[in-house]
């Protein structure tokens, strides 16, 4: 009769050793090279564990940060039933938006001229458009609620003159609304950004949290009564900070540089919460 502990012993030796460290999914199975009960060694094909850890790589990489995407939206000639990439774009930004796994940076170009707005709650994703020359009419009353996400919109190129972005919807305030946790949006170098009358950038309405908000190397165009950002409802403490380098404003003038750090709330005089970042002036 074998000793059961040798048996074992080699049987859980050439187990580990078979199988590759890396995740290489080729081939699908290995041979494996063991003992049976009374001792006599065989063999038998078994699933490639570099197979297996790339299935669990697959399922929770997002997660972790290590599967990036990169998606295209086409209003004209996309399908929000396809997969987003370069030769079957995605229809509207809001499903390339959503599509963004948790954790993963997303990159997304424009192919055409958009009028959308994007409504879904982005949790810990991190979120690149490029507008590539196109327009962006956010004309739809649809808020983008963040918790913990980097959304950043940029230009295509240096030599991009044409990109807007325009924040014009019909009966909402806001774009984005900062619900918990620690939130950026970044407006980058966009040539042409515009705001229509009464409309404001972000809104935060949530838990404990904090809005960076950046706006760099662009060429504003305000409406009347903008704020950039502004608290609200009646929860704990928010923080805003705010960063302009190198702005100007729809004429070519500089808006000048500032970084203002706002704590807490503010209240009016019967105690109720009001807007306290008014817009940015020309020098």
């Amino acid at each position: 009769m074998a000793n059961p502990f040798d048996i074992a012993n080699f049987n859980l030796t050439n187990f580990a050793n078979i199988y590759p460290d890396v995740m290489d999914s080729d081939p699908k199975t290995v041979e494996y090279t063991y003992k049976d009960a009374n001792g006599n060694i065989k063999t038998k094909n078994v699933e490639n564990r570099g197979l297996f850890k790339k299935h669990i790589w697959d399922d929770v990489g997002g997660a972790l940060g290590q599967f990036d995407r990169t998606f295209y939206v086409d209003a004209e000639n996309g399908d929000d039933n396809n997969d987003g990439s370069s030769s079957n774009p995605f229809k509207t930004i809001e499903k390339a938006a959503n599509a963004s796994p948790i954790g993963a940076r997303t990159v997304i170009y424009l192919r055409s001229d958009i009028s959308q707005g994007i409504y879904g709650n982005l949790h810990n994703k991190r979120i690149f458009v490029f507008l590539n020359g196109y327009t962006w009419d956010y004309n739809e009353d649809k808020n983008i609620s963040l918790y913990d996400t980097h959304f950043g919109i940029y230009r295509g190129s240096d030599d991009d003159k044409t990109s807007v972005f325009k924040i014009n919807m019909p009966n909402s305030t806001y774009c984005f609304k900062s619900v918990m946790g620690t939130n950026s949006i970044v407006l980058q170098g966009i040539p042409n950004l515009d705001f229509t009358d009464d409309k404001s950038l972000a809104y935060s309405a949530g838990w404990n949290g904090t809005i960076n908000l950046a706006i760099n190397s662009c060429k504003l165009n305000f409406g009347d009564n903008n704020l950039l950002a502004y608290v609200g409802g009646n929860w704990s403490s928010r923080v805003i900070l705010i960063t302009m380098v190198s702005n100007s404003d729809k004429d070519g003038n500089a808006i000048s540089d500032y970084s203002p750090y706002f704590s807490g709330l503010a209240f009016d005089t019967d105690n109720k919460l009001t807007n306290f970042l008014s817009n940015v002036k020309v020098v």
